[in-house]
């Protein structure tokens, strides 16, 4: 038995030190990712919502010094349905899907169009109306 131990020390220290980091990598990551709170929960728990969207004339924009935008109000009077503050990010046509899945957002509201590769990455809301893009 000793020489076992012996022939094969290498591989049982490697194989625990494996075992081990495994068992602590699974741990951290539960640990971030399985809170046991609802999106909601956590929006209520902060008392404020973060709204991504883009500056433009139909989603969001400054007007006399006031948001404005179809888009703003509607998210605007979600955060009042809610009970919470509204924070307004706008990062950019391109990051507004990084920055959703990064969790530097709650929503997303863009008059966006519903593609299969974006149906892929996030959720969509029943659309209200019909998007078409164009160059």
């Amino acid at each position: 038995m000793n020489q076992f131990f012996k022939k094969h020390l290498v591989s049982i220290v490697v194989y625990s030190c494996c075992l081990i980091l495994t068992a602590f990598c699974v741990a951290i990551h539960k640990k971030k990712t399985d809170t046991g709170t609802s999106s909601l929960e956590r929006i209520r728990q902060k008392d404020r919502i973060r709204l991504l969207t883009t500056n433009s004339a139909n989603s969001y924009y400054i007007y006399r010094g006031a948001p404005a935008g179809f888009e703003y109000e509607l998210a605007s009077k979600f955060a009042k349905s809610l009970g919470v503050k509204m924070d307004i990010i706008t990062p950019g046509w391109n990051s507004l899907f990084y920055r959703l899945e990064q969790g530097q957002g709650d929503f997303i509201a863009s008059g966006i169009t519903i593609t299969r590769q974006r149906k892929r990455r996030v959720s969509f809301s029943i659309p209200y109306m019909t998007i078409r893009q164009r160059l």
